[in-house]
């Protein structure tokens, strides 16, 4: 199980978060704080905390300053997108915007997984949450602002509304973007021939700029085997 506190002085939106959170991933079990200082008695146990920017008896911004010197990720809740700037510093990984709670959620949960190292995506489609082992995916393609996940079975997800830089950032090492409107799955590369890679029955475009890289890529690969 993973542990994380939620600090906010709204007991009603603590019991709200905690239970989209558990809906959206098992393993994380939360612990939720109204006061700052209850929460501070407890840093230790933690290394992940959400923290609400606005509270009466010290804000968010400041208690986070107070954590500098602890080995713990930061995320900050707010209504204020104006106050994401201010709210910039060590150890901030993120914002969860109160309007738009599913999407910061996603994020989050990404991030843990990630630094959990987590072998799956996590994606969220009409308002249902899909995991995708990482090792299933050959590609993602950007197209009419969609994203689609080709996997290794043929089968296909799309994604709406979303771009590579959205996928991008949940994704491990074993992935490059090889040009504009594609990121492969380098463990699933065949060859690379003419400035081209093949993926099972699919060939796919590298950009001149990004050839180098992709090259590097491929080298470490071969040698990892």
């Amino acid at each position: 199980m993973i542990d994380i506190a939620i600090v906010d002085d709204d007991i009603q939106f603590l019991d709200y978060i905690t239970d989209k959170i558990l809906k959206l991933n098992k393993e994380i079990k939360v612990f939720s704080y109204n006061n700052p200082h209850d929460f501070m008695n407890d840093i230790d146990r933690y290394k992940y905390v959400l923290l609400d920017i606005e509270m009466p008896e010290i804000n968010g911004i400041n208690l986070s300053k107070q954590l500098r010197d602890n080995e713990i990720s930061i995320f900050f809740i707010t209504i204020h997108k104006e106050m994401m700037i201010s709210a910039f510093g060590k150890n901030v990984e993120g914002f969860i915007l109160k309007d738009n709670i599913e999407d910061g959620l996603f994020n989050l949960i990404n991030f843990i997984d990630r630094q959990e190292e987590k072998k799956y995506l996590n994606l969220v489609i009409d308002h249902n949450e899909i995991k995708i082992d990482f090792c299933n995916i050959l590609s993602i393609n950007y197209s009419l602002r969609d994203i689609e996940y080709c996997l290794l079975n043929n089968k296909r997800i799309i994604q709406k509304n979303k771009n590579l830089k959205d996928a991008q950032q949940f994704l491990n090492k074993d992935f490059i973007q090889i040009n504009r409107t594609c990121i492969i799955n380098i463990n699933h590369v065949d060859c690379m021939k003419n400035g081209y890679l093949y993926i099972k029955n699919f060939k796919y475009k590298i950009s001149r700029r990004r050839i180098k890289d992709v090259k590097i890529k491929f080298i470490e690969r071969e040698l990892n085997y």
